[in-house]
């Protein structure tokens, strides 16, 4: 299954080349340093309360020298005892293939939030698209500074399954139209590659887990009977 349909881009090709060359400026201001978060201990200490929530790091593409550092982040999380994945367009397949991660995961009575930094939010409101028509819903949805969404998608982004939508972007960056109520976090930074690891973001994602850690799972189906190891390559 393809990708959904964007609006107002340029062909493939050229969208991946005009990526390649972006990120290669953006490589030149320096990669971001990861923020230990207090919360984290948090967590660690009672792992049993967060053993019904899924997170789902979704890597910006192209990111060859995983600049955002997510596979370490998602380390972070799967060490604290929280379900924690890496998820690789370049490498574990497109946006059918991240919702098959999802609904894996909704099967299991989890609740599912979806981490997408930059690009990758693009990936994951493909796959929550192809989730629609399946009454499958993801619980929160994090976009951690993607710009230009709205030149890749247009102004219709709010999706209909998804029941929390945070942004989390630099002080001068401008935000996506589209979502609807969605809440808000600035980071004090002018660099884009240094917003996934920084203090303010870290700790709202631990802060996000712990709050659906709090919940009863939602739009859950019957649990799978199927083996899925957290944090391993594929679901």
């Amino acid at each position: 299954m393809a990708f959904g349909q964007f609006c107002q881009t340029p062909d493939r090709p050229l969208r991946r080349s005009f990526g390649i060359l972006l990120l290669g400026v953006l490589t030149s201001v320096g990669c971001t340093t990861l923020h230990q978060s207090p919360l984290a201990g948090h967590i660690a200490h009672h792992p049993e309360q967060w053993s019904n929530v899924s997170v789902i790091f979704v890597e910006a593409t192209p990111d060859i020298g995983n600049w955002g550092q997510l596979p370490t982040l998602s380390g972070r999380f799967y060490n604290c005892g929280v379900r924690a994945f890496y998820f690789d367009p370049s490498v574990h397949g497109d946006a059918s293939a991240l919702a098959s991660w999802i609904a894996q995961e909704k099967s299991r009575g989890q609740r599912v939030m979806v981490v997408a930094w930059s690009y990758g939010m693009v990936q994951t409101l493909d796959a929550l698209k192809l989730l629609e028509s399946r009454h499958i819903c993801v619980d929160t949805i994090v976009s951690v500074d993607c710009f230009w969404l709205n030149w890749h998608r247009g102004t219709d982004l709010q999706p209909a399954n998804a029941e929390r939508v945070v942004l989390i972007y630099r002080d001068q960056a401008r935000l996506p139209e589209g979502f609807s109520a969605p809440v808000v976090h600035r980071i004090e930074t002018y660099r884009h590659l240094a917003v996934p690891g920084h203090r303010h973001t870290v700790d709202v994602l631990f802060q996000e887990t712990i709050r659906l850690g709090g919940c009863q799972p939602s739009n859950a189906s019957v649990s799978s009977t199927e083996p899925f190891a957290a944090n391993e390559k594929n679901p």
